[in-house]
């Protein structure tokens, strides 16, 4: 039996090399990269078959929940599990609703790790699981998402926009039901992942 391909991303190397160092004493896994940049993710995973992706979600490059979709552009059949040391109950359902197979926290112990790949590689993989229905944005939407997205207050885009401040709050209330979230960040973090919004 082969052993599981993986390749394993964050920006900290010791986090990478320490996932390394205990992986190699199981016979059934193989860490076939080891990368510290996304571009270098990115890269590999263009030249080569991979089957269970261990990434990294929070970075000093603001990459986030973006990078799965953008590994699943790349490879459909990768399993993919996210571990940050962010583990609020919305950030894991963001994660998961964005396409990751598998969550595991930093905080906990490295062999909820090996475990968690061992349940990720029986898993069936379906490429058109994590497909979620489309929801059409008018391009006045796109245009109020992508100011929010740049930290405008509700008064500065009704003054970009020449829309009146009332008007702007109602719409921006209006994306905040539309897509079930509580606040203008949960709604930004919410459409990055979802594809709407690049980082």
């Amino acid at each position: 039996m082969k052993p599981i391909r993986l390749v394993l991303y964050d920006e900290h190397p010791i986090i990478t090399d320490a996932i390394q160092h205990y992986l190699s004493q199981y016979y059934n896994v193989k860490v076939q990269k080891i990368c510290c940049s996304v571009e270098d993710l990115l890269n590999h995973l263009k030249h080569h078959q991979v089957d269970i992706i261990i990434t990294g979600i929070l970075s000093s490059d603001e990459i986030g929940i973006s990078l799965i979709s953008q590994i699943k552009k790349l490879n459909k059949m990768a399993k993919i599990i996210a571990f940050s040391s962010i583990s609020s109950s919305f950030t894991i359902q963001t994660i998961m609703e964005a396409g990751a197979d598998a969550f595991v926290s930093k905080k906990t112990g490295i062999e909820n790790l090996y475990n968690k790949i061992m349940e990720v590689n029986l898993k069936e993989k379906n490429p058109c699981t994590n497909i979620k229905p489309t929801v059409k944005l008018t391009n006045k939407e796109k245009n109020i998402i992508n100011l929010l997205k740049q930290g405008k207050s509700s008064k500065e885009i009704s003054e970009i926009t020449c829309t009146s401040a009332n008007t702007i709050n109602n719409q921006k209330n209006h994306l905040i039901d539309k897509f079930c979230c509580s606040n203008s960040n949960e709604l930004i973090t919410k459409l990055i992942s979802m594809g709407y919004l690049e980082i």
